[in-house]
């Protein structure tokens, strides 16, 4: 198969040059070795052929000039014993190609380019370039660097791997690998080699093929990228529509997990275990299928039943009762046979397939491990990410999803009226639990966490769910663990105005973080094990160390431009926001000279610190929509809002 698209490649043809190793006659001289001629099944064909490359070579020529695309260059890995003049001209005086030849020796690589020219001038093709390259058998990888300098274009690469000791087609893989890394519309034509026992040109694409598959299942199962896998098998013929399938709903998770939309990716999760059950299933069926028509056909083949797995009626019954459609009833012999032959057309597994289907079980066992607990396989789908370095989707995963386990690990319960509200409802003010939950300072009996209640200008979340006190010392550490994250993945996605949050720096202080140090990988990926590890083993709440890195947090002072702590202050009973100026001044004393906050933390400070309330009716806003949607649509001149990651961020001039 030739290259046929708009821009030009160069077609090339690449071998290891093999030596020739004249043979003494009956007379006792040294002559050539015989001329044999090779068949090529594929092509209907016979080439000649001396010395090992040439009948190869010959057949990769004719096919690439049959498809219309004709060999520009030769390129072989050749020893200097290939330049070497060592045989005498005597000796081939006799072909056509070297009737002319006036030296007194040549040298194998003249032999060679000088039969393959002869070829191409009988079929009429201009003759390639030929083009050595240094090649040592006894150190053939020091001839990688001169094919990867050489191969840095734009090629469709013929492979012959006749030539060379055995591990000259190690080298040849190797190219292969390189020349797909260079550019990926690099491409490898046909692969052949000369049998000498069968006289046979054999091709190899579907061997070296392979190892593509495998690294393309290596790809999905340690970094999640299944588009090397579904280019493989959605280029080739006689694939199962299981497979198929399989690929798909890989390409469904690798997507969303590189695009972190990960709101189901559960449900993508499962899909792909699904289907790899499915392969499975299939090609097991197929496999089955396939022995017992086999098996039929040798005993139709042997009556006598001396060389047969099992006899005609036996084979016969198997297949009826595996349900495979084939009419074995009120046939003749010979009708009976077509109809199994082409059952077992219809059964036969492609080598691509038979090499995935023996890899699944590894597959199963590098994915997210499958489970009946919803909530342990987001768990499972972190931890996964984690250990194929994919700590971004890791952290998303947590951030969305993790609130949403731990409601359904009894955490948290949900009120009657959560219960009936839309589904679609639910999820949202589920992912969203751990961002809701206030830090207290938890001495003196008040709590450490709490939903902040004020229905006036948003969601009130102590609707929708309690704490349940049995899990409420666990849930501490947990919440911890949740706010330290969540900054963190902000930071990751330069989100900074989150970085200072009260949350955020109380939960540095509590689990011994430093809010303004470099991330590491390595210590990120054990913090996100930490986080996990304390939902399923309680980790005891030190309620002193609690109230010390709540008052460290509050203490905190803030940076210029970013979303501020606040220090307590005494105050008189609770007053309420009566107009735009009192509204415009809090917002200046609150941010520190910034002009956007996040609004839940600026309302709660307005409450505790300067014991304000804010309330729509005092500020005369539409009491049917949140509060900064109510202030924008009044005062667009001097608010506007905008929400990022869950939270509401309130701007003003």
């Amino acid at each position: 198969m030739f290259y046929s698209g708009q821009t030009m490649k160069t077609n090339v043809v690449l071998c290891v040059l093999n030596r020739i190793f004249p043979v003494k006659n009956e007379a006792g001289a040294y002559e050539l070795p015989k001329e044999e001629r090779y068949f090529s099944a594929s092509q209907n064909l016979a080439f000649a052929g001396i010395q090992a490359n040439e009948a190869p070579v010959k057949s990769l020529m004719r096919e690439a000039h049959d498809n219309g695309h004709d060999i520009n260059e030769v390129i072989y890995l050749c020893s200097n014993k290939c330049f070497e003049k060592s045989m005498p001209a005597s000796m081939v005086k006799h072909l056509a190609a070297f009737k002319d030849f006036d030296e007194d020796s040549i040298s194998v690589e003249e032999f060679f380019i000088g039969r393959i020219a002869e070829f191409c001038e009988e079929l009429g093709m201009k003759a390639p370039a030929f083009n050595p390259l240094p090649y040592n058998p006894s150190r053939p990888a020091d001839s990688i660097p001169s094919l990867n300098e050489y191969l840095d274009g734009q090629y469709e690469v013929c492979i012959d791997i006749t030539g060379g000791r055995r591990d000259a087609v190690i080298l040849q893989a190797l190219a292969i690998q390189l020349l797909k890394m260079q550019s990926s519309s690099n491409t490898t034509g046909s692969i052949v080699y000369a049998s000498f026992d069968d006289k046979a040109i054999v091709r190899q694409n579907t061997t070296f093929d392979l190892i593509d598959l495998i690294n393309s299942i290596d790809s999905f199962t340690r970094y999640g990228r299944a588009d090397q896998l579904c280019s493989f098998f959605k280029s080739r013929k006689f694939i199962s529509n299981e497979t198929l399938m399989l690929c798909e709903k890989m390409e469904d998770f690798s997507n969303a997990l590189s695009l972190c939309q990960v709101a189901d990716i559960d449900v993508k999760t499962k899909a792909v275990q699904a289907a790899m059950r499915d392969v499975d299933r299939a090609l097991c069926t197929k496999s089955q299928n396939y022995r017992l028509i086999s098996a039929a056909l040798d005993a139709l083949d042997d009556p006598s039943g001396w060389t047969c797995e099992m006899s005609l009626p036996e084979a016969l019954n198997e297949i009826r009762r595996s349900n495979i459609p084939v009419n074995l009833d009120e046939t003749t012999p010979e009708q009976t046979k077509r109809g199994l032959e082409q059952a077992r057309l219809d059964n036969t597994i492609v080598r691509s397939e038979l090499l995935l289907h023996s890899l699944i079980p590894t597959m199963q066992r590098k994915f997210i491990p499958e489970t009946e607990d919803d909530s342990r396989l987001i768990i499972n789908s972190i931890i996964w990410c984690v250990n194929h370095q994919m700590i971004q989707q890791a952290l998303c995963i947590y951030r969305e999803r993790i609130s949403e386990c731990l409601l359904h690990m009894g955490f948290f319960a949900p009120t009657q009226h959560f219960s009936s509200i839309n589904e679609s409802r639910k999820m949202g003010l589920a992912s969203d639990i751990g961002l809701k939950c206030q830090i207290g300072d938890g001495a003196h009996g008040r709590g450490g966490l709490y939903f902040f209640r004020n229905p006036d200008y948003g969601e009130d979340y102590n609707d929708y769910f309690s704490f349940v006190p049995e899990k409420l010392n666990q849930l501490h550490t947990i919440m911890a663990w949740y706010k330290y994250l969540h900054g963190t993945r902000n930071k990751i996605m330069h989100v900074d105005t989150a970085q200072e949050g009260l949350g955020y720096v109380f939960a540095c202080n509590y689990l011994g973080k430093t809010p303004d140090s470099a991330l590491s990988v390595k210590e990120l990926k054990s913090d996100i094990i930490d986080a996990l590890s304390c939902i399923k083993t309680a980790v005891a709440l030190d309620q002193g160390k609690w109230a010390s890195a709540y008052g460290q947090a509050k203490g905190r002072q803030p940076r210029t431009g970013a979303t501020t702590v606040y220090k307590t202050s005494e105050g008189s009973e609770t007053d309420t926001v009566s107009s735009i100026i009192e509204l415009q001044m809090l917002l200046l004393k609150f941010a520190g000279g910034a002009r956007e906050v996040n609004f839940d933390e600026f309302n709660l400070w307005c409450n505790q610190v300067e014991k304000k309330q804010l309330s729509k009716r005092g500020l005369g806003l539409n009491p049917s929509v949140p509060f900064c949607k109510g202030l924008s649509e009044k005062h667009g001149n001097k608010f506007s809002f905008r929400q990022a990651d869950g939270i509401t961020y309130l701007r003003f001039s």
